[in-house]
């Protein structure tokens, strides 16, 4: 596909544009764009940059402030929220470990979140929070770590006295000066300043068994560390060079090595990315980088289409594994059986299965993929969707593209109406298979494609009827707004 027309893009461009300075837009609301992305087992979540929490799946949001939010973590059936001013609370479906911050069979469920400081009692103040199966974690601005709930399999350290589970935070002992933490099933990871990456718990896999758990132990031959990630089984390090070295099981080669290689105790250099990353995410049996082009990479286990690269009879590897038509990534989260990202312009797309994958069903038949025309319209491919999810990217519902796709089709009508006539005025764009269009009475169309990175589309007689592709959504409508 000719994805640039030079007399479209030139004339649409320049008249548009020439036609902002003469034409009174009046002020345009700009929608709540998504900022932060959690996938969690079951459920998912996402904060606006107005501090405006949406959460999907088994877990709703609730019992919580639900405005003034920075930040939500999705763990398993429960989630925490990092306010504004923030303080820590938490919800969910179960608390049979105090993960919510609130004694078992508790009615304080949502209340912020403190601890004891000798006799005193603080409030839990915290710049980055971190979920896991059954517990939770808390980094504050003095680089302390604060876990809570599940303790059994040492993930929340050495506990004084000696106990399986807490409700109410404590600080974790051997680790100060920390930059990032993550958490996963029996396991808490940290990122410290120097560089140097620790975990405690069963979970991390790092020493094997005959080492104590609730001792946080250095993840060996790591010096450089930025992030880490970790879910269940397995761990990732981002490193400052935009590396990506993973430790733990390797059943489906979430390593990023051959599966035939077994457990590893020490990190293995992820080879094969076309370029740095950015940021990484760990799902079950899968592993996924953002890398510095906004594209996404991941590979492992493909049965449950958290890979994103469509349905194929055989896994992809990290170098040929780039998440299907996804091109302006900015955040990216890994649950159990799916992944999702945020795009620059603030639209969540998710793939993979379950019930945090998104609600509204998966519905990619015909969709349009920038770039990628073997999943693209015209031409219908019925296995990217499956019962219970999708093996390609797409909206999550309220978080997609279609208010920017209606502002940026009102914004090209009134500054270009003489090629943009709607025949009848609507307040939204049409839709079909999952694209946002208008159609005007010479024959000329205007659309947006749902799913993926979406990308304004135009049609008209000067294209003889092929698309042309007119660049990124979100750059159009930063151009509307102004």
């Amino acid at each position: 596909m000719n994805r640039n027309h030079p007399i479209i893009t030139r004339h649409l461009v320049s008249r548009w544009l020439l036609a902002c300075a003469a034409w009174l837009l009046g002020g345009v609301a700009a929608p709540a764009l998504a900022t932060t992305i959690s996938a969690g087992y079951e459920h998912s979540c996402s904060v606006s940059d107005a501090g405006v929490p949406t959460c999907w799946g088994s877990v709703p949001l609730g019992h919580t402030r639900n405005v003034g939010v920075a930040d939500i973590q999705a763990g398993a059936s429960f989630s925490c929220a990092l306010h504004k001013d923030s303080t820590v609370t938490c919800w969910g479906d179960q608390n049979a470990f105090g993960q919510l911050g609130a004694s078992p069979g508790g009615s304080n469920v949502g209340n912020t979140l403190g601890y004891r400081d000798g006799e005193d009692w603080k409030v839990l103040k915290a710049v980055q929070l971190a979920t896991g199966a059954r517990h939770a974690c808390a980094l504050t601005l003095d680089g302390d770590v604060y876990c809570w709930g599940d303790a059994d399999q040492g993930q929340l350290g050495v506990l004084e006295p000696a106990r399986t589970m807490t409700y109410e935070p404590v600080k974790v002992q051997g680790l100060s000066n920390v930059s990032r933490i993550a958490a996963g099933n029996a396991s808490t990871c940290a990122v410290l300043h120097s560089g140097s990456a620790w975990c405690l718990g069963t979970g991390s896999l790092l020493d094997g068994v005959q080492a104590d758990p609730r001792i946080p132990r250095q993840v060996p031959g790591i010096t450089d560390a930025k992030d880490v990630s970790i879910l269940d089984g397995h761990a990732c390090v981002l490193r400052t060079g935009g590396q990506v070295a993973c430790w733990g099981r390797n059943l489906y080669g979430q390593l990023g090595v051959p599966s035939g290689v077994g457990t590893r105790t020490i990190p293995v250099e992820v080879a094969g990315l076309p370029g740095p990353a950015k940021a990484i995410a760990t799902g079950y049996g899968f592993s996924c980088a953002l890398l510095a082009d906004g594209t996404i990479r991941c590979w492992g286990d493909y049965t449950k289409g958290a890979l994103g690269i469509g349905y194929l009879p055989v896994g992809a590897t990290q170098g040929s594994g780039q998440v299907l038509g996804i091109t302006d990534a900015v955040a990216i989260s890994a649950g159990l059986k799916h992944a999702c990202a945020v795009l620059d312009g603030g639209y969540v797309q998710c793939w993979g299965a379950g019930n945090g994958l998104g609600h509204g069903l998966c519905s990619t038949f015909g969709a349009y993929y920038p770039g990628f025309m073997p999943y693209s319209y015209p031409t219908f491919n019925l296995a990217v969707c499956f019962g219970p999810g999708s093996s390609v990217p797409f909206a999550v519902l309220g978080l997609g593209p279609n208010k920017d796709a209606g502002l940026v089709m009102d914004w090209g009508e009134r500054t270009l109406p003489a090629k943009f006539t709607r025949y009848y005025g609507t307040s939204a764009p049409e839709r079909i298979n999952d694209i946002y269009y208008r159609y005007y009475p010479d024959g000329t169309y205007l659309a947006i494609n749902g799913h993926g990175t979406p990308h304004l589309i135009y049609m008209g007689p000067d294209t003889n009827g092929q698309l042309r592709d007119l660049g990124r959504l979100a750059t159009w409508a930063r151009e509307a707004r102004k």
